[in-house]
């Protein structure tokens, strides 16, 4: 079924249980599996990102400062970040893990609860960070760039007491762009493979 969403080069889209949901830079829509619009809420999203897991709903600003979090339509909370957003995640429990730009540093990782609480924040001193992950037990995976000779990701897994977890070796020539739990495991897309963890 064809719907009409405005400005659809510059949106998002998720398939979730209860169907479609959309986002742009001033709309946040949800459609049924026939294409009915079942609700829509205005937004103010630059270079809009989406996820959503177990109900919960992420939406932030890449390149801008902004993060939101849903329950569903409801807000839970919007908050403006220190720094400008690289990426950012969700896991089921609505805890979000965000990258962003950090001056005198390459990156600064932070942690937020579902009521928009930060309960972790980590400069990345002079590494990189392509992606970050937070599994449902709050480990947090950074994909980590070295650039000092050539290019080589690595990853490391932290909890949110900053304690590290694992460090793997470096891939070298290989750029780890992707990271996602499926459970406990950890999973990783680079440009050359794909990697799997427990």
């Amino acid at each position: 079924v064809p719907i009409a969403f405005d400005a659809a080069q510059n949106s998002r889209f998720d398939y979730t249980s209860s169907g479609i949901i959309c986002v742009n830079e001033t709309k946040f829509a949800s459609y049924s599996e026939k294409g009915n619009k079942k609700w829509s809420e205005n937004v103010q999203v630059q270079k809009p990102y989406m996820e959503e897991k177990n109900g919960y709903i992420l939406i932030s600003s890449i390149g801008d400062q902004k993060i939101c979090l849903y329950k569903g339509k409801k807000l839970l909370y919007s908050e403006k970040l220190e720094d400008n957003i690289v990426c950012a995640s969700l896991n089921d429990n609505g805890d979000v893990v965000a990258v962003t730009e950090k001056e005198y540093f390459k990156a600064r990782v932070v942690v937020l609860n579902k009521n928009g609480k930060t309960i972790f924040a980590w400069d990345s001193g002079s590494y990189e960070i392509l992606d970050a992950a937070i599994s449902n037990e709050r480990n947090v995976a950074l994909s980590m760039l070295n650039t000092d000779t050539g290019a080589a990701s690595f990853i490391t897994c932290m909890d949110v007491n900053g304690k590290t977890k694992f460090k793997t070796d470096a891939f070298e020539d290989t750029l780890i762009y992707d990271l996602f739990y499926c459970g406990n495991k950890l999973n990783a897309i680079a440009d050359s493979r794909c990697i799997s963890f427990n």
